[in-house]
């Protein structure tokens, strides 16, 4: 049975930009609905005859099951007609011939697609999701995207972690959306632009950091095109009130390091002690605030900026 959609403040807005700007990068956590936001705003683009062929590129997983669980899980979106490009070759064009408003396949078939359609680039959306394996500049994978790009009507990027390692790493991603207008159409110039050699041996420079000020003014180019929301600022989460006693049967031998999540909505870290035997949690009665996770350092996922920006 599907459910109805009832967006948040925070999903609409993301949902007017993906109609309204002809590319847009929604940096949003997990959890925050990237996934139902953009399948919404593609019925209403295809029901506005705005677009007519989409194609999602994705990690293979994602590419198997997640943009079409997702589609199945809404009522506005039974319409979406979806085809899965993945698997041989033969299964790769019986899936291109189907006629579909969606198709969805990984990113090392972005390669094959560009060869296998050239110039005559069907798909006049495309969306990137987990965009940020798109930042590399020297990669086939951009270099055959970039090439398509004209032909493109559309980009909509997705990740929660636009620059993983540093501002260098955006470049590729926003010139995707825009073909080098904020950033620049080199990465040379915009690395001299906004960077500077950090470490070095002579004339042989190993890292780059940011000029004084660089951040702020990619920020300021990015300001229109960009969206990013962090999930401690969205997410509303009940107080649990945890009582008695809760009793784990575990065998560390096979499981040990990892979270269990129990009914409880209590998360307990199992040790690494190599014990192989039944251990006992008594928990006081207690207010816990979120998803009470056992140890702080497992809020990582809530509430920090991964990558700085806005």
């Amino acid at each position: 049975m599907s459910n109805q959609f009832k967006p948040h403040p925070y999903q609409q807005e993301c949902i007017n930009a993906i109609i309204e700007r002809p590319g847009v990068a929604l940096w949003l956590e997990m959890g925050l609905g990237k996934t139902v936001v953009t399948l919404t705003a593609i019925a209403a683009l295809l029901q506005l005859s705005d677009v007519s062929k989409v194609l999602i590129i994705a990690p293979k997983k994602v590419a198997e099951a997640t943009w079409q669980d997702e589609a199945k899980k809404w009522e506005h979106l039974q319409g979406l007609r979806m085809s899965t490009v993945l698997g041989t070759a033969k299964q790769r064009e019986r899936a291109l011939s189907k006629k579909a408003d969606i198709y969805i396949t990984n990113r090392d078939n972005v390669v094959w697609l560009e060869k296998r359609y050239g110039r005559r680039w069907p798909f006049d959306m495309v969306v990137l999701d987990e965009a940020s394996s798109f930042k590399h500049h020297s990669t086939q994978r951009f270099k055959a995207l970039r090439r398509m790009r004209p032909h493109i009507n559309r980009v909509v990027e997705l990740t929660g972690t636009p620059a993983p390692k540093d501002y260098m790493d955006l470049w590729a991603q926003v010139y995707l959306l825009d073909q080098g207008q904020r950033l620049g159409q080199r990465f040379t110039q915009y690395r001299d632009n906004y960077f500077q050699p950090d470490k070095r041996n002579g004339m042989q420079i190993y890292s780059w950091k940011p000029r004084k000020g660089a951040e702020e003014a990619i920020q300021a180019k990015l300001a229109d095109v960009a969206i990013s929301i962090q999930a401690a600022d969205h997410l509303q989460l009940p107080e649990i009130q945890l009582m008695g006693c809760l009793t784990v049967f575990v065998s560390i031998n096979h499981i040990y390091g990892k979270l269990f999540i129990f009914h409880y909505v209590f998360i307990i870290p199992l040790t690494k002690d190599p014990v192989n035997k039944i251990k006992t949690c008594q928990a006081k009665t207690s207010q816990h605030k979120g998803l009470g996770y056992g140890n702080s350092h497992n809020h990582k996922h809530y509430g920090k900026k991964y990558h700085g920006l806005f």
